[in-house]
Parts: C-alpha cells; sequence; structure tokens
C-alpha cells in the first residue's frame, strides 16, 4: 500500500512538472512580446515611469528562475513583469492587447508584489528606462530576441 501510494505520488509529480513548465515557457514568451511592444512605446513617447526598467528586471529573473526549474516562481515573475508593462503602454498612450492579459492560473497562489519585488537581484537595481530605450530588448524572450511585429 506505501510502495503504490509512493509510486502515486512520483507519477502526479512527473506529470505536473512538464505542464508547469510549459505554462510557464508560453507565460514568459507572452510577457517578452507586450515589453518589447512595451520598449516601443516608451522609445517614441518618451514617458519615463521607471515601471519598464522594473518590468524588465522581473522578466530577467523570471528567465532565471525558469533555467534553474522554478517554474511557478517564474510564472509569477513574469506575471509582475507583464503588469508593470501594461502601465508603461498606458502611460505612453499605447492600447493593451485583450490576448496579452495574464491567465487567470497565472495569478493562483500568486504572492504581494512587494514580496516579489524583494526578491529581485539587486545588481539591477539602477537600471532606468532612459537606458533601456538606448538599447534592444535581447534578453527578455527564453528563444532568440524577438523582432518587432
Amino acid at each position: 500500500l506505501l510502495l503504490s501510494a509512493l509510486l502515486i505520488l512520483l507519477s502526479s509529480f512527473s506529470f505536473a512538472q512538464p505542464r508547469k513548465r510549459m505554462h510557464a515557457h508560453r507565460a514568459i514568451r507572452k510577457t517578452a512580446v507586450v515589453l518589447v511592444y512595451a520598449h516601443k512605446q516608451v522609445k517614441q513617447n518618451k514617458v519615463y515611469t521607471g515601471n519598464l526598467a522594473r518590468a524588465v528586471r522581473h522578466q530577467r529573473y523570471a528567465r532565471f528562475l525558469f533555467h534553474k526549474g522554478k517554474f511557478g516562481r517564474a510564472i509569477h515573475h513574469t506575471r509582475r513583469a507583464r503588469q508593470l508593462a501594461f502601465l508603461v503602454i498606458n502611460a505612453n498612450k499605447g492600447s493593451v492587447n485583450k490576448e496579452w492579459e495574464p491567465a487567470k492560473e497565472d495569478a493562483a497562489g500568486a504572492p504581494a508584489d512587494q514580496e516579489l519585488e524583494k526578491e529581485l537581484p539587486k545588481e539591477d537595481e539602477k537600471l532606468t528606462d532612459e537606458q533601456l530605450i538606448l538599447q534592444e530588448l535581447t534578453d527578455v524572450d527564453l528563444e532568440e530576441a524577438i523582432k518587432d511585429k
């Protein structure tokens, strides 16, 4: 009985991990598209709120967590990055595409925004929107840099 319970537990874990990985992958890819659009909006309209830099920091950390196998936490950070990117887009008179909205499951068990902010690595703390618009966002996606669509 104990052995069968252990096998059931292990099999449910092995099926959950790939599903969580795929979910995190899709969420990070979608956020990358939103960030590229937000970056373009700031470049054109020059409304600097600091949210673009914060969004990029969360997205970079989400990618790091993804590669470490911490898929749930990566989803939370990419969701936060997308929220901040939406604020950037709105501040720069852009419009948010409905299909960019996070899935309901992205927010399931989400920690407070302040908790996510505290988790960010300190080395990028001084990153600014002004610095970001001078470069291409090549490190916000899991694959090669996405091209302007």
